[in-house]
């Protein structure tokens, strides 16, 4: 019994490693590629290891149920659009298409969750009873994110930091979150559920000709929200009582580690500005005195507010926020312009600001907190 645990979690151990490679070597995702792997992946723990099977009686209506989820989750999606308004989807659904990104997507959704289910199960055969560690829980979660990274992050350039961040916090966060709950309900509602829900609430963004223009920020939380309300549904539905104190226990640590990735979200949020305010860690010294380098300030958006002189502001100068003081404010040819200088350097900024360069006014300034960021940064600069 212990030999065979073993070799399940080595297998999954190494799936995990050839995971990280291909996340982390390969320049371009083939999705494709990736999908194949997992057949072969499944189909090889299949002939490996012996099939254990649990039943479960609720997995009919639990099916039924992600279903509807999964639709009101495309709906809420797209009736966002209508108020942050629409963008043209980058895949358009042809043959091209179908073949690189549809197939491999479908396969891939399908595939994993046969994994899933089948490590789930395995491990809760294999576990004796009592035994509080589940090795799989962690080792599953690690490589399903992984394999949601790896199909969402081909638009993204992990070497540079802005996309690096977005990676992290609307795709990583998202993904945990909603792993973590997967693995949950996996072995107590079966695994066709969320096949289904995952295939409704993914498919229609490559179908869609359209999409909202808040398509990473809304499609975030909504991914993390609406798993964790089916959570709720299921164990108020299907709770039984006999198991209520241990899975009382597992129902806290899951939800407390689902609001602490959506606290995070939230923060990287914040710093891609979002929100009517975002956050910037200082970088330079320009305004050392007032603003340290190190510090962060938190702004609000400039949407035509009335400036006036000695306001700090944020502002584009040559693709880079800038942050420093208005020093005058003039009007040349009509147009409304801003002197600014930053409080530590001897002279003027060199050119004027007018309206469209400025992004917001500094209202807050929290100390040292973007000292880690810094140096987060500074591993991505040659």
């Amino acid at each position: 019994m212990r030999r065979e645990k073993l070799e399940i979690y080595i297998f999954e151990i190494i799936m995990i490693i050839f995971l990280f490679f291909i996340l982390f070597a390969s320049s371009v995702i083939n999705r494709m590629v990736l999908a194949l792997i997992l057949v072969a992946y499944c189909m090889i723990s299949h002939f490996l290891f012996k099939r254990k099977s649990i039943k479960s009686i609720y997995e009919k209506k639990t099916l039924i149920l992600m279903i509807i989820f999964g639709v009101i989750y495309v709906a809420l999606f797209y009736l966002l659009g209508l108020y942050f308004g629409f963008e043209k989807n980058k895949y358009i659904f042809n043959l091209k298409n179908i073949i690189n990104v549809f197939i491999p997507i479908t396969i891939t959704i399908i595939v994993s969750e046969l994994i899933r289910r089948r490590y789930m199960i395995q491990d809760t055969v294999l576990v004796h009873k009592g035994k509080k560690i589940n090795p799989s829980w962690f080792l599953i979660l690690v490589m399903m994110t992984l394999i949601d990274l790896l199909v969402n992050i081909g638009i993204y350039d992990l070497n540079r930091i802005d996309d690096f961040l977005l990676v992290v916090g609307f795709i990583l966060f998202a993904s945990i979150s909603c792993n973590l709950l997967f693995n949950y309900m996996v072995t107590r509602y079966g695994s066709k559920g969320i096949i289904a829900y995952r295939l409704i609430t993914t498919l229609p963004l490559y179908l869609v000709p359209i999409i909202p223009k808040i398509y990473i920020l809304m499609r975030s939380f909504l991914r993390m929200f609406i798993p964790l309300i089916l959570f709720f549904i299921f164990e108020s539905i299907y709770k039984k009582k006999e198991f209520a104190a241990k899975r009382d226990k597992d129902k806290k640590n899951i939800i407390v580690t689902a609001v602490v990735f959506i606290i995070l979200t939230l923060f990287v949020m914040l710093i891609s500005c979002q929100f009517k305010y975002g956050l910037i860690v200082i970088g330079s010294k320009s305004m050392t005195g007032t603003i340290d380098k190190g510090d962060a300030i938190i702004y609000e958006k400039y949407e035509g507010q009335t400036l006036k002189k000695g306001q700090i502001i944020v502002f584009n100068y040559n693709g880079i926020k800038t942050v420093h003081r208005i020093v005058d404010i003039r009007t040349v040819n009509g147009q409304t312009s801003y002197i600014t200088k930053g409080d530590a350097n001897k002279d003027n900024d060199s050119e004027f600001r007018s309206a469209d360069d400025i992004e917001g006014v500094v209202n807050i300034k929290i100390k040292y907190i973007g000292v880690p960021t810094l140096w987060f940064r500074s591993l991505f600069e040659k």
